[in-house]
């Protein structure tokens, strides 16, 4: 009975995302705030990695939508884009790496000033381009989330498992 009650406690903690895979994360969990993104044309937008491939030496990076409500711009976004200088200057400007990166947190300036840019994931010759997410306007930035009904089933079947065990206990 203990290991039910061990296996329905787990479920219910991942379901609840308190437990989390063995797969890297990014260096930053907490909620994205506007110091770490711009508004332009309709859009918040992020300035998300160094890189534009999934794998580059000892680092992740993640599809937009592991942060809440952010996605790849489309290519008529793409050519309404904001300028780098948008961003600040290049001794202090706005980089969200962190939250997509399992181990960068930095942006390169220089890279993006020569046009190094992207809105997709690419690989081969393009791997060095900086790389963007955007949000809609109004779209929470995560924090705050309710819980999805079928992660608090989990949590009241777990709870139940604990019940019925300390019952047949006694």
């Amino acid at each position: 009975m203990k290991k039910l009650t061990i296996e329905l406690l787990t479920a219910g903690a991942l379901a609840l995302g308190i437990v989390t895979s063995a797969q890297a994360t990014p260096i930053n969990t907490s909620p994205i705030t506007s110091d770490y993104y711009i508004e332009h044309n309709g859009l918040y937008w992020a300035w998300a990695s160094p890189i534009s491939v999934q794998y580059f030496i000892n680092n992740e990076l993640y599809l937009p939508d592991i942060q809440d409500g952010w996605r790849f711009a489309t290519e008529g976004e793409w050519s309404l884009r904001p300028e780098v200088s948008d961003f600040g200057t290049s001794t202090s400007f706005k980089c969200a790496a962190s939250f997509w990166n399992s181990n960068y947190s930095h942006c390169d300036y220089n890279d993006a000033e020569t046009g190094q840019l992207t809105y997709l994931w690419n690989g081969g010759s393009d791997e060095f381009n900086d790389l963007f997410y955007v949000r809609d306007i109004g779209q929470s930035g995560g924090g705050g989330d309710v819980p999805a009904p079928g992660a608090l089933s989990l949590l009241g079947l777990a709870l139940a498992g604990i019940g019925l065990a300390r019952r047949k206990r006694s």
